[in-house]
């Protein structure tokens, strides 16, 4: 409904550096899916923007910059705190059939004609094709049919042949025991 498109929209601003987005995950209870792109941009900026050793005060060696560190186990909670909980949900076994013998194509453009197999940009150009194709499967049906007439009026023929020659057989036969 459109309450639940603004309540999205205003979920994902990305005004105030999604501060939104942000107080929903804080507040969200697991099971539930981070937006992890967000963590992990503030991984990037922590790690990037703040030095991981402090110069010393009194010129001793440098000292490792506990904020950083701090600021980033936070952000590693927040992922953490997602991962502890499981989801319940139940096996559908269609749905696992249907991902197991999804076609694999070997290439990026079998891929890409499968998916235009699925879903066509020009429905038009496909409906023509599918003719086009029929068109082609009956002539080539037409053509096996002629071939299978034409192997069965062999088949007859040499069916004859045998006939033929089992009755010469057989008179052949008939002579020779009556010269017994």
């Amino acid at each position: 409904s459109m309450n639940q498109l603004r309540e999205i929209e205003s979920l994902m601003t990305h005004s105030k550096n999604y501060v939104s987005l942000r107080s929903k995950m804080q507040t969200s209870v697991a099971p539930a899916i981070p937006t992890l792109a967000i963590l992990l941009q503030d991984l990037t900026f922590i790690d990037e923007g703040n030095p991981y050793y402090l110069p010393d005060p009194n010129g001793a060696e440098p000292m490792l910059n506990f904020a950083k560190v701090i600021k980033q186990a936070n952000v590693i909670k927040q992922i953490w705190k997602f991962q502890q909980s499981t989801y319940p949900y139940h096996l559908n076994k269609q749905i696992i059939s249907w991902i197991l013998n999804y076609p694999k194509g070997e290439t990026e453009k079998e891929l890409y004609q499968f998916s235009l197999k699925l879903e066509p940009q020009n429905p038009e150009i496909v409906i023509e094709q599918l003719l086009e194709s029929e068109l082609e499967l009956k002539l080539n049906n037409r053509r096996l049919q002629l071939k299978v007439e034409e192997l069965l009026e062999k088949i007859a023929e040499q069916s004859n042949q045998i006939t033929t020659l089992q009755q010469e057989n057989d008179q052949l036969q008939n002579l020779v025991q009556q010269f017994n």
